[in-house]
């Protein structure tokens, strides 16, 4: 669904949010998933 919603990704140019999990997941299910995106954000933003 989209919105009119900024969340305050107006305040910088390259502001973003990611949101890990659904309420189907558990904290461990998210916090290992992360290992994985931090290691590809890593290799992007080098």
């Amino acid at each position: 669904m989209l919105t009119d919603s900024r969340y305050n990704q107006h305040t910088g140019k390259y502001a973003n949010i990611m949101e890990v999990g659904a309420t189907g997941n558990t904290l461990e299910q998210c916090i290992n998933s992360m290992k994985y995106l931090s290691a590809v954000m890593n290799e992007i933003l080098k």
